[in-house]
């Protein structure tokens, strides 16, 4: 009975925690949705100008993960090797491209291997 019970409780949690978030999105896009149509009706070329500078921000981040990996292979230039700290750092500035920046798997691979290319000769220690 316990294990029924048990199953029937947390089944109904899950499916009410559930319900809860998409009423919760749903509040969040129609607050948002209205609230910029809000400010676009009081001040439209204001408004204008602050979505423009959102997406500058994303393109002026993305620029600056360019600009970091940039200095990685600098440094490793500078020591005349790659190392491991340099490949951790090309690792996680690669992951940012790809979760957050929309590319492809490929299209990271290609450039850091351009960066990689392009700095210290690769040597593998032994």
């Amino acid at each position: 009975m316990k294990e029924v019970l048990f199953q029937i409780i947390s089944h109904v949690n899950i499916k009410l925690l559930s319900a809860i978030r998409g009423f919760s999105d749903l509040l969040v896009a129609l607050t948002t949705a209205t609230a910029g149509t809000t400010l676009k009706i009081i001040d439209k070329e204001r408004m204008t100008h602050a979505e423009s500078a959102v997406d500058q921000s994303e393109t002026i981040n993305e620029l600056q993960i360019l600009f970091h990996i940039n200095e990685v292979k600098d440094d490793a230039i500078r020591h005349g090797a790659w190392n491991e700290d340099h490949e951790n750092k090309l690792n996680f500035f690669g992951t940012i491209l790809y979760n957050e920046h929309d590319w492809e798997i490929e299209q990271v691979q290609r450039y850091i291997y351009e960066v990689i290319e392009t700095g210290p000769a690769y040597t593998l220690d032994d």
